[in-house]
């Protein structure tokens, strides 16, 4: 999963395989597969070499590159690999002149995930935009104090409407592929969508694509026209409010358990939410205050724990907000423990157990969907050395340990509660 998520994501990863000598594939041989090109399209090239051959690599950055090394026995260091050329060729990102071009009369600017030198260029370049904005947790901008005239408050449902009631003629995409299930919506809709991102991926089959480092976009490319949304603005304020206070009545509700999350973790120097419905309901009650890290290359919940884990920092407070089935799936993630405890790292790591794949219970009304069980994360807590709490009613108080395990298991009531008003709120 690490290769496809680095694909997608156009990460420099360089995989080295260690392999049997070339001449037993195929006969049998115990521990030996078929290793070369065994990543297929998600890597740029497949290299297969047997010590003794010269290694020449040419890389170009988009995708990762596998080296799979071939030796023979005895392994003695005289046998080696003779490595003497590397060529790097170098990956210019183009960028159209006009973006303005395609003839938008009305459209919506969604920004996805960024990272931080793209989110301060893209600010300034939307300063004075007239027309609504939407930005994603993972953008950087959902707090942007130079946007604030322009940000939308509540929830990705409001442009799910706007695009049924073509109140808006089209879709601006900066940065990364949406969270949001507007997004994929826009070709069932036929909405014209343009989409301007330092990944080369469009998102949807009829998005154009300007493929372009977003950390140099020339502001004056921004100017589209945009037709005046002061309605829109205070029906946007309306349904913020509005779910604001389905979280205050319902305090022990999934969704209200992520916003008290969220006000704990505030001003953190990392968190990391995972996959599935944590990302989208991190969504709706972030406020943006702190960085938000997550894995959106394929966006499964596989490596999940692995990948946060990598991104913790050092000395410092990190937060790890993650699903039941996510935290399953990569159970030896925590193996890393070792490690965040030389680095004097603080980590919260939050297991929010609604006991299954609780985002399928709203797509369909079979059970069978959900992979439903009645585990409990504390002996996992406990075998890796993390101090324990469920359900805390502080979740910012005093641990006698830096590396912190907090289960937290919604009250399902509420929960269905919580959704059924939350539709009511949307349905006119």
């Amino acid at each position: 999963s690490a290769v496809v998520e680095a694909a997608y994501t156009e990460t420099p990863l360089i995989i080295i395989t260690a392999d049997r000598p070339k001449n037993f594939r195929g006969t049998g041989a115990p521990q030996s597969i078929e290793q070369a090109n065994i990543f297929g399209s998600y890597v740029s090239q497949s290299y297969d070499y047997a010590a003794g051959e010269t290694l020449n690599i040419e890389w170009s950055y988009e995708k990762p590159i596998h080296l799979n090394i071939c030796f023979d026995e005895p392994l003695i260091d005289e046998e080696k690999l003779d490595i003497k050329k590397y060529s790097q060729q170098k990956f210019n990102k183009p960028e159209k002149e006009k973006l303005q071009s395609l003839d938008f009369k009305n459209p919506l600017i969604v920004l996805g995930g960024m990272n931080s030198e793209e989110s301060k260029n893209i600010e300034k370049c939307l300063q004075g935009w007239p027309g609504p904005i939407f930005a994603e947790s993972l953008s950087g901008l959902k707090n942007a104090k130079s946007l604030t005239a322009s940000l939308l408050k509540s929830t990705d449902k409001i442009i799910s409407r706007l695009l049924i009631e073509k109140r808006i003629d089209s879709v601006i995409r900066i940065g990364d592929v949406p969270v949001g299930r507007f997004w994929r919506d826009l070709d069932r809709l036929n909405v014209p969508t343009l989409s301007i991102s330092s990944k080369n991926f469009k998102g949807t089959t009829s998005s154009e694509l300007v493929y372009t480092d977003l950390e140099i976009v020339d502001p004056k490319v921004m100017n589209w026209k945009v037709n005046d949304w002061s309605q829109l603005k205070e029906e946007d304020s309306h349904y913020f409010q509005k779910t604001q206070s389905l979280l205050t009545d319902l305090p022990e509700s999934e969704a209200a358990y992520y916003k008290k999350i969220e006000k704990a973790s505030q001003n953190s120097q990392m968190i990391f939410v995972g996959n599935s419905l944590p990302i989208r309901l991190w969504d709706m009650v972030d406020e943006g205050l702190s960085p938000v890290y997550a894995s959106r290359g394929v966006n499964g919940i596989d490596g999940q724990v692995s990948s946060a884990m990598g991104l913790v920092q050092p000395h410092s407070k990190n937060w790890i907000v993650l699903g039941d089935l996510t935290t399953l799936y990569d159970f030896s993630g925590f193996w890393m423990t070792q490690y965040l405890e030389k680095i004097s790292a603080e980590v919260n790591f939050v297991v929010v157990n609604n006991f299954g794949g609780q985002i399928f219970s709203r797509l369909f009304e079979s059970p069978m969907f959900l992979n439903s069980h009645n585990v409990s994360f504390e002996a996992l807590a406990k075998m890796w050395g993390w101090e324990y709490r469920k359900n805390p009613d502080n979740l910012n108080s005093e641990w006698n340990s830096k590396l912190r395990f907090i289960e937290i298991q919604p009250n399902k009531e509420q929960t269905d509660i919580f959704w059924e008003r939350y539709d009511q709120i949307w349905k006119k």
